[in-house]
C-alpha cells in the first residue's frame, strides 16, 4: 500500500485475540489491518444506509396505509420512532464489551 499525505494515521487498543483475527484476516487476503478495517467501515455505513432507506420505506408505506393523510414531518417523526425501536433491539443483541 502506498501512503500519501492525505491519509490520517491512528493508534487504536485492540485486545490480543481481536488483532491476531485481524492480522488473520489481512494475510489471507492480502491486505493490510488498514484496509481491512478500512473495507469493514465502508461495509458498515453502507449497511447503515440501507437500514435507514428501509426504516423510510417502511414509514412512508405505514402512512399511506394508516394514515395517507400524515404529513412529511409525521411521517419523518414516525420514521425516527421506528429506528430508535430498530436500535434499541440491536444494541439488546450485541454482547457488551467485557461480557
Amino acid at each position: 500500500m502506498v501512503y500519501s499525505t492525505c491519509m490520517a494515521r491512528l493508534t487504536i487498543t485492540l485486545s490480543d485475540e481481536c488483532h491476531a483475527q485481524l492480522k488473520l484476516r489481512a494475510a489471507k487476503l492480502g491486505k493490510s489491518i488498514g484496509e481491512i478495517i478500512e473495507h469493514d467501515l465502508q461495509v458498515s455505513e453502507q449497511l447503515a444506509r440501507e437500514r435507514i432507506t428501509r426504516i423510510l420505506e417502511a414509514a412512508w408505506a405505514h402512512s399511506r396505509d394508516v394514515r395517507p393523510d400524515a404529513t412529511e414531518e409525521e411521517v419523518m417523526n414516525f420514521a425516527l420512532q421506528l429506528e430508535r425501536e430498530v436500535h434499541q433491539k440491536s444494541r439488546k443483541q450485541r454482547t457488551p464489551i467485557g461480557a
